[in-house]
Formats: structure tokens, sequence, C-alpha cells
């Protein structure tokens, strides 16, 4: 997104009840498991895809590594 100078709002245009965060490749690769761009519709250039089955390592450590972009609201 940031090479095609698009603000994060862009992607959550018609989605409000969803929010945004990031990952990092280089996390993702170190389990091994391929990333590809997302060519089905709408084909976001910005939106890639982790294929293969995750293990719940995998899953706890994307969740300890990624960043908020536009986050949830903090429940009270």
């Amino acid at each position: 997104m940031v090479e095609q100078g698009r603000p994060p709002a862009d992607t959550l245009r018609n989605r409000p009840n969803d929010y945004l965060t990031s990952i990092v490749a280089g996390n993702v690769r170190k389990f091994q498991l391929p990333i590809v761009k997302d060519t089905e519709p709408p084909n976001d250039p910005a939106h890639g895809l982790v294929l293969g089955k995750k293990k719940d390592s995998f899953a706890n450590a994307m969740v300890r590594t990624h960043i908020w972009i536009v986050a949830p609201p903090k429940s009270k």
C-alpha cells in the first residue's frame, strides 16, 4: 500500500466492521509457508495469501508479531 500511495482507509472502504493488520513476510517464511499475490477479485495488489496448513505455532507467532494499522476499539 505504501508503494501504491494508498492510505489504510482505502482498504477498509465499504467495510465499516473490519480492521487492518500487517504481518511481515519474513516472519511467515520462517515457517516455510509460501506467500502469493491475491489474484481473486477484488484483485487488491496490496493483499497476499499465506498458503499451506497453518499450525497453532504459526498463528501464535503472527499474533505476537503483527502490527495493527487500524485497530479495533479498546474494550472497557
